[in-house]
């Protein structure tokens, strides 16, 4: 089976995380969809980025 996972920059995505300028301790989900997208629920937000980002 092919490995279809691809890297992700913990950079990019923890900027994404502090532009929902949220205050809230709750643990974020992240989620890959079928149209390659990275879904991420946390504090009532979710958010949605492109699953090629490096």
């Amino acid at each position: 089976m092919i490995n279809r996972i691809k890297k992700i920059n913990i950079s990019t995505l923890g900027f994404y995380l502090q532009k929902s300028k949220s205050t809230a301790k709750n643990s974020f989900l992240i989620t890959t969809t079928y149209n390659k997208n990275i879904t991420i629920k946390f504090a009532k937000k979710i958010i949605t980025l492109p699953f090629y980002l490096t």
